[in-house]
């Protein structure tokens, strides 16, 4: 005792002051202070101790972080002697002669620390434990001198063994447990008691600072090989120090240090948990970690606290039974019926409702139409009744169209009793009977995730609960849910819902490469509007408006989005701007790349001319028409490809689509020219027709009352859609033409001839004299006015946007901003394609955590100690990234998916229902629609079907209406992890088919569970018939109904939305592109009308960025009218519903260069670096479907 003292008294001189005091005070506390929280079983406690996971009503247990196989406490024993001698030799090699501490090695850190400037610390096993047990919240004198006490009670409570026992059960193993039971497992996969000498070394060197060492938890190979070079020399040290200590032989020290680190990763369960890696990823964020008074992660699972999560039981519940059985109904279409395994059967006594279980076959029943099977789960029995059967057997059908009575009978012929089959527990009747349903164990997957402001409400990562969380990790190609992500920043860049967008085949130019975008069903229209493209998941229209996504942008207005996008600073010189940008996206401003710039302006003028919206097919010519650099080498690339990369008919397709290129027709204008005056000469000479008279003349045919001047190989437009004829022009003799000429020589005007039957010759003329006009204006204009029209810089700049917008919307993952953008080519998590569409409901963003990221999730409501005192709670922050002017077009287009498009099965599926029996009545009977949004999306070859939605919900008691204010974010997606095609026959798996039947459970169990009937005042909307429950917009919105594919208002408005009443049997085939019953759709948006017509409010506001280092500022609409945009003034534009707002002529903008201004002044501005993507367009021909 007295040589105790005399060394306390020491440490304490050493470290605090005054130290006869604070002596005196260590020897009474030692001797006869309060020994309770050292007694064994109250450390056993503390070291079983866990946090606990709440649902969001903090009441039901949802698990913990840690399950019992994560918590394997060892007795001293138990462990390997090396495993104990490298944690000893590693960190204490002392640990056997101190008296709790080590005074030699506290004089030695201080003295590195303090003098040397080198960070050592002097912690023996004792103090690691003490403070592993207890805890440290702050780290100061008196906390140390506190630790210092406790280490002295311990080594006079218990022997050295049982400290190192508590040690070696205590420290932390990444996420997943404590002690070195847990960490053999995680790291080796194998029991304690197995390990060898090098693994054993490199858990004793692991114990402080895992996460160094550990491959598992680094996604890149190159920090992964890091990992492991560290975890070799961290055991290599070990080895030495074991060595040094005389604990291994010379002998055994050089093997071992030749070796490398064995790992292999050993597989635990968590609780429910792929959601736990969730929560501990944001119990790591440093605030929480503070407010909690822990270091690491690591130490929450064991500090007995109560984490209430975000996720609601009954829906979480829900969605899993909506995923599971889905994927149980895909596996049947794709693969069959089939038994279960029987030795997965396990006997059970109580079955949860919508759980899954494997059960035996009592009875089989095949009585026509009484067809059914008893089923035991163990104790209890269940019925599958005679609609379950029907389930199955429509299910089986969609793919082999065998018929029902066929596929039935094939059904009950595999169903025998004393066999096993998967069911799961549809629900349980009054008198008690369990009511069950045929499954399939599935091997293609899913996930779901629901979304309320960020905020988790439920999350299903596959088929098992314990597996892979795909929702959050599982990277997937979206599909045309993609498409969204085009059409919102286009009406941030002034476009409207009601414009019209090309939907014929065309060439994509960029970057010196061809796009040809193909469709995924036969477009029915040459044009369409952002509200149809959507509704109808048109490929060909949405490529085409990503391609023109500036057109809408004044010269100012495109300078304000350089430095919206950060690739300009205001103040910086102009010119130099211009040309780096020019040099970085190989924008050559010569003439030839101007001129086609040019062209597209002009273009868009002539097409604003109501004479030629008459004519369809100029119309479709004019406006798919292309400049034409490049394309004669192209059109020989074409004809050399092979029919194995490129079938004949899509050859065929492509070289038409070439030969609409201006720089061809003003060729071939001038041939025509040519032959025009030669004509001319002989009708004037009448002289005799020379053989080259003849000759020359052979190109001159007639169609209807027109001159057509026909090339050798004339542009077939039929080739190109079939929802246009070829002119069929009558061939013309040499004598013919003259005797035409001579009775009337205005036939042979330019107003009247047609090249190849199709274009004026005068039209020609006119685009060729206006890009004349505009280049000499614009030639010599400053670097930056020329890089406005330079056509491949304002389509990278409009993909860039696009792209930059996702980031800003919450996706994380590597976007590229390529010409395929819209159609789903990137790969993004679930989650990150939900908060991006959440975005779009009021144009906000949520934060929660102190980083970087602009829309965060948030799975953690509130964490609390165990006496329930609040110790972090989520603090909401809201972000106006995007101006909700945009909300109710956008939801316009969504809501036209569900009424008239890809997700029609859910119209009349999502109704409100209620959990009141009575109430229930009514409402079935009623049909009551709940307004719904969303996007299907399915991926090429059918690898990947998604679908995103709305589901709006009532926010107080009350209410008679729904908006965009409160409503749910929803989004499922299906596909194999292997990413095999789903298909079978001719049966194909798209977004409406696969991934839409989840997502309509999970929005039928969100009405029931969340009350949505004791909330809306529902009972009025019932008497007068209403057929959906109204929804709100904005003040300034009108709501007009107009045809699914144009822009002009339709007379009629009945249910104002073109919905189908009919109900969709989800078991059954379902169309995805099926023709609907209604041909309108009913959108919202700003405008007034004007003689009858309604004229749109057209609005330029680009989406605010937060800048690092600064702070966000509200967005700045630029709505601008084509008047005012040349002089800067900003107001609303209301444009005709089919009119274009082009950009001011070349020489309406100031000639001189100026510095670029900034939208929000004095905002701090940084560039950014947009790299161009490697994109290759692929000529490989894949004859299914491509993505859409």
């Amino acid at each position: 005792m007295n040589k105790l003292v005399v060394g306390l008294v020491a440490a304490g001189s050493l470290m605090i002051a005054p130290p006869i005091a604070l002596g005196g005070f260590a020897f009474f506390e030692i001797v006869g202070g309060n020994y309770d929280h050292l007694k064994k079983e109250r450390i056993l406690e503390i070291l079983s101790k866990e946090s606990m996971l709440y649902y969001n009503d903090g009441t039901t247990q949802l698990g913990s972080l840690f399950g019992s196989e994560h918590r394997q406490y060892m007795r001293l024993k138990e462990i390997p002697k090396l495993l104990q001698q490298g944690v000893v030799a590693a960190e204490d090699d002392e640990f056997y002669k101190h008296k709790g501490v080590n005074f030699l090695s506290t004089v030695r850190a201080a003295f590195r620390n303090i003098v040397m400037g080198k960070r050592e610390g002097a912690s023996t096993i004792t103090q690691q434990t003490v403070k592993n047990l207890y805890g440290r919240p702050v780290t100061n004198l008196r906390a140390k001198f506190d630790e210092a006490i406790n280490s002295f009670k311990m080594e006079r409570r218990f022997t050295k063994d049982e400290i190192l026992e508590f040690y070696l059960n205590q420290f932390h193993v990444t996420g997943n447990g404590r002690g070195v039971g847990v960490a053999a497992k995680y790291y080796f996969d194998k029991e304690a008691q197995e390990l060898t000498l090098t693994e054993a070394a490199f858990i004793a060197g692991s114990v402080k600072g895992p996460e160094r060492y550990n491959p598992f938890t680094k996604r890149a190979a190159s920090a992964q090989n890091r990992a492991k070079a560290d975890a070799k020399i961290r055991k290599n040290y070990v080895l030495k120090r074991m060595l040094d200590n005389k604990f291994i032989s010379a002998k055994e020290y050089q093997e071992a240090l030749k070796e490398e680190v064995p790992f292999k990763q050993g597989k635990f369960q968590f609780n429910e948990l792929f959601i736990t890696e969730l929560v501990q990823r944001q119990l790591a964020r440093k605030e929480v970690l503070a407010a909690l008074g822990a270091e690491n992660p690591e130490e929450v699972g064991s500090m007995g606290l109560r984490i209430t999560t975000t996720l609601d039981q009954a829906v979480q519940q829900g969605a899993l039974y909506g995923v599971r059985q889905n994927l149980s109904r895909l596996e049947m279409i794709l693969t069959g019926f089939e038994k279960a395994n029987p030795t997965q059967f396990v006997a059970i006594q109580r079955p949860d409702i919508h759980s899954f279980y494997v059960g035996k076959l009592l009875q089989v029943s095949k009585e026509k139409g009484k067809e059914s099977a008893t089923v035991s789960l163990g104790l209890p029995e269940c019925f599958v009744p005679s609609e379950a059967i029907d389930r199955v057997a429509k299910i089986t059908d969609q793919a082999l169209y065998r018929g029902l009575d066929k596929s039935k009978a094939a059904l009950l012929a595999q169903l025998h009793a004393g066999e096993f089959v998967l069911v799961s527990v549809r629900e349980q009747r009054p008198d008690g009977r369990l009511v069950c349903d045929l499954e399939r164990q599935p091997r293609v997957q899913g996930a779901a995730i629901v979304l309320d402001k960020g905020q988790v409400v439920a999350m299903v990562g596959g088929y098992a609960p314990h597996e892979y969380n795909r929702a959050v990790f599982a990277k997937r190609q979206p599909g045309s849910t993609f498409k969204t992500l085009t059409y919102y920043p286009a009406l941030q860049l002034g476009w409207h819902i009601l414009e019209p967008l090309l939907n014929t085949r065309n060439v994509y130019t960029w970057q010196g490469q061809f796009y040809y975008p193909r469709p995924d069903h036969s477009p029915e229209t040459l044009e369409t509007t952002f509200a149809g493209a959507g509704a109808k998941s048109e490929n060909l229209a949405s490529v085409w408006l990503l391609a023109h996504l500036l057109d809408r942008l004044t010269f100012s207005q495109f300078k304000d989005l350089l430095v919206t996008l950060e690739m300009a600073k205001p103040g910086e010189n102009e010119a130099e701007v211009a040309n780096k940008l020019a040099s970085k996206y190989n924008a050559r401003l010569a003439e030839a790349d101007l001129r086609a710039g040019l062209f597209g302006g002009v273009k868009n003028e002539l097409l604003d001319d109501v004479s030629l919206s008459q004519d369809r097919r100029l119309r479709t010519v004019l406006k798919s028409m292309n400049f034409g650099n490049g394309f004669e080498a192209e059109a020989a690339r074409v004809v050399a490809a092979k029919p194995k990369t490129m079938p004949e008919k899509e050859k065929l397709i492509r070289l038409q689509v070439l030969k609409n290129n201006f720089l061809r027709w003003e060729s071939q204008r001038e041939q025509a020219r040519v032959a025009i005056e030669r004509v001319k000469s002989l009708v004037q000479s009448k002289a005799l027709l020379s053989k080259e008279d003849v000759l020359a003349l052979a190109p001159f045919y007639a169609v209807d009352k027109s001159i057509v001047y026909q090339s050798p190989d004339p542009y077939d437009v039929g080739a190109v859609t079939p929802l246009l004829e070829t002119p069929k022009p009558r061939v013309l003799k040499a004598e013919e033409v003259v005797s035409l000429a001579e009775s009337n020589i205005s036939l042979f005007s330019e107003e009247n001839v047609l090249l190849d039957g199709l274009v004026p010759m005068s039209l020609i003329a006119e685009i060729k004299e206006q890009v004349e006009v505009k280049y000499k204006t614009i030639a010599d204009a400053g670097p930056m006015e020329k890089l406005f029209w330079h056509d491949d810089f304002r389509y990278s700049l409009g993909m860039i946007y696009a792209q930059f917008m996702t980031r800003q919307m919450g996706i994380e993952s590597e976007v590229q901003w390529v010409p395929s953008f819209p159609l789903g080519a990137n790969v993004v998590s679930l989650a990150e394609l939900s908060l991006a569409y959440q975005t779009i409901l009021e144009g906000k963003t949520y934060r929660y955590f102190n980083n970087d990221q602009e829309n965060q999730l948030l799975l953690i409501k509130r964490i609390e100690d165990e006496q329930g005192n609040l110790l972090w709670e989520a603090d909401q922050q809201e972000h106006q990234l995007v101006d909700e002017f945009y909300t109710s077009q956008m939801l316009s287009v969504l809501r036209g998916t569900v009424t008239n498009g890809t997700a029609r099965a859910a119209n009349r599926t999502v109704v409100l229902r209620s959990k009141n029996p009575t109430d229930d009545a009514v409402l079935e009977k009623a049909g009551l629609r709940i307004p719904i949004f969303g996007k299907t999306g399915t991926t090429n070859d059918y690898v990947n079907a998604t679908y995103v939605g709305f589901l709006p919900y009532p926010s107080d008691p009350g209410s008679s209406s729904l908006s965009p204010k409160n409503a749910y974010t929803v989004a499922a997606y299906v596909g194999y992890d292997t990413n095999e095609p789903m298909r079978r026959r001719g049966f194909k798996v798209a977004g409406g088919t696969g991934a839409l039947p989840a997502w309509i459970e999970i929005a039928q169990t969100l009405i029931r569970e969340q009350k949505f009937a004791d909330k809306l005042n529902w009972k009025p909307m019932v008497e007068k018939k209403f057929s959906e429950i109204p929804f709100e917009f904005e003040s300034d919105v009108q709501r007009i109904t107009v045809p699914v594919h144009g822009a002009s208002v339709a007379n009629g408005d009945s249910d104002g939305d073109g919905s189908d009443d009919s109900r969709a049997d989800l078991n059954s085939v379902i169309d995805d592109y099926a023709s609907s019953r209604n041909s309108v759709l009913r959108v919202a948006l700003a405008g007034r009308y004007s003689d009858g017509l309604f004229i749109p409010t057209r609005r330029v506001s680009p989406l605010n960025v937060r800048i690092k280092g600064g702070t966000q500022k509200e967005p700045q609409p630029q709505a601008v009218t084509s008047d005012s945009a040349a002089s800067g003034e900003k107001k609303d534009d209301l444009m005709g519903a089919v009119g274009n707002s082009l950009p001011p002529a070349p020489g309406d903008m100031a000639k001189n260069a100026a510095p670029v201004t900034a939208p929000t002044p004095g905002k701090e501005n940084l560039h950014h670096d947009f790299p161009i993507p490697k994109f290759k367009i692929d000529d490989t021909f894949n004859s299914e479907d491509p993505i859409n």
